[in-house]
C-alpha cells in the first residue's frame, strides 16, 4: 500500500515536470506519438545503462521488467533507436499531414507538380482546402485546421480569398537550434542535481541546490526582483566564471582527469510573462 502510494506520488510529480516541457515540445510541433516513442527509447537507454549489475550493461530480460516493455520491444529499440532523437521517424501531426498532402495529392497540385491555391470551401469535386482536411484530418474541423496553419505562418491567404501553403511541415513557433541545446541542457542539470540528491548513497557529498521562494510576493515588486536578480545574480556567476577559469586545464594535457563542472541560477515564477 505504501509503495503504491510513493508511485503514485512519483507520477504526480512527474507531471508537473513534464509540464513546461511538453509546453515548448508542441511550441515546436512534436506531437505525443513522437514523444511516446522516444520516452520509450529513453526508458530503455536508461535502464541499460545505469541498471546494470557489477558494472555490465543490463540484459534485454532485466529491461524489460523494469521497463514494463516485453523483450522483443526492448531489442528492436535498441538496435534501430540507437540514438532516441531518431524516434519515430516519419510520423506527423494532423496539421502536416494536411500539409504533405497538399504537396504531394495531385489532386491538389497545378500542371507543373506544385501545391496549387486552394479556396476554403469549394465542395468534393473542386477539392478545396476543407476537402484536403477532410481527407487528411477527417475528425479536426477545417476552420479550426487553417486558423492553426495561418498562426503558425504555413498558409497565407490571398486578397481574392485563395489559401496558399508556405511550408511543408507545421511548426507553431520555429526553434533556433542554439536555443534548444540549451533548453535541454539546462532542464537536464538542474534534474540530474536533484535527482542524484535525493538517490544518492549516505555517504556520497550532495550537490549543492537550493532555492530561496516566497509564495505571497506582490505582484508589483516584479520589476524590482528582475533588477536585483540581473545585478546580484550576475556578480554571482562571474565570481564563479572567474573561479573556473583559474582551475581550467590545460589543453592537451591527457594526464589530467577533467569533468564539467558549473552553477546554474534561474528566476523562479508561476506564470512567467509570454513574449
Amino acid at each position: 500500500m505504501e509503495q503504491d502510494s510513493s508511485r503514485s506520488q512519483l507520477l504526480t510529480a512527474c507531471a508537473r515536470l513534464l509540464a513546461p516541457v511538453i509546453r515548448y515540445l508542441l511550441k515546436g510541433g512534436v506531437s505525443w506519438k513522437e514523444f511516446s516513442e522516444l520516452s520509450k527509447a529513453v526508458f530503455v537507454e536508461v535502464a541499460t545503462e545505469d541498471f546494470g549489475i557489477r558494472g555490465r550493461p543490463t540484459n534485454a530480460s532485466r529491461v524489460a521488467i523494469l521497463t514494463g516493455l516485453d523483450r522483443r520491444e526492448v531489442r528492436r529499440l535498441r538496435e534501430d533507436l540507437p540514438d532516441p532523437a531518431q524516434a519515430a521517424p516519419g510520423y506527423m501531426t494532423k496539421a502536416s499531414q494536411v500539409l504533405d498532402g497538399w504537396h504531394h495529392d495531385p489532386d491538389y497540385l497545378d500542371a507543373a507538380g506544385a501545391p496549387r491555391p486552394l479556396q476554403f470551401d469549394s465542395g468534393p469535386q473542386a477539392k478545396g482546402f476543407s476537402e484536403l482536411v477532410r481527407r487528411y484530418a477527417p475528425a479536426l474541423p477545417a476552420v479550426a485546421m487553417l486558423k492553426e496553419l495561418r498562426a503558425a505562418g504555413a498558409v497565407e491567404e490571398s486578397s481574392a480569398g485563395l489559401l496558399r501553403p508556405l511550408t511543408r511541415s507545421y511548426i507553431p513557433r520555429q526553434m533556433p537550434e542554439e536555443q534548444v541545446r540549451l533548453w535541454s541542457s539546462s532542464i537536464r542539470d538542474l534534474a540530474s542535481a536533484v535527482g542524484y540528491n535525493f538517490t544518492r548513497p549516505a555517504e556520497a557529498p550532495a550537490l549543492f541546490e537550493r532555492r530561496a521562494v516566497n509564495l505571497r510576493i506582490e505582484a508589483r515588486a516584479l520589476p524590482e526582483f528582475r533588477d536585483l536578480l540581473e545585478r546580484e545574480g550576475q556578480a554571482f556567476l562571474m565570481r564563479i566564471d572567474d573561479w573556473l577559469s583559474a582551475h581550467e586545464a590545460e589543453r592537451g594535457d591527457a594526464e589530467r582527469k577533467v569533468l564539467r563542472l558549473g552553477v546554474g541560477l534561474y528566476q523562479i515564477q508561476d506564470k512567467p510573462e509570454e513574449h
